[in-house]
């Protein structure tokens, strides 16, 4: 599946700068949580979360993992907009979406992900420990 020119900017990772530092520590945080089915990644403006998750990306990438990137704003909260591109940026990265996947996949499939995604997140955030803050 080729994805639609006009999601292309949304679902294509940006390249870390050349001159951007590496953040190891949080790399490794990352990593650590890997076996998680969220992380939360939160801070203001400017504080290089797009950086972090660009340079785990690339090294996820190196490490012959798949990795689906999505890029969202405030127009793109409909559930018909927010599947296109998810749809587009798992096609991106060559996963594809199966009948067998995950509920969270069959719930935007079928149309029905908010209260997946309200599920998802009551469950997260009744955790015992955060991931990643």
């Amino acid at each position: 599946m080729v994805a639609s020119p006009c999601i292309l900017p949304k679902i294509v990772p940006p390249r870390p700068a050349s001159d951007a530092i590496s953040r190891e520590r949080l790399i490794g945080r990352l990593q650590a949580a890997s076996d998680r089915k969220l992380v939360l990644l939160t801070g203001g403006a400017g504080f290089g979360k797009t950086t972090l998750m660009a340079q785990w990306r690339q090294r996820l990438d190196k490490a012959g993992a798949r990795v689906a990137w999505l890029t969202l704003a405030m127009q793109d909260g409909t559930l018909p907009t927010f599947r296109a591109i998810l749809t587009g940026a798992l096609a991106h990265a060559g996963l594809a979406i199966e009948a067998g996947e995950g509920r969270a996949v069959r719930a935007v499939r079928a149309g029905r992900a908010r209260s997946c995604c309200s599920h998802r997140w009551s469950k997260c955030s009744r955790a015992r420990r955060p991931t990643c803050t």
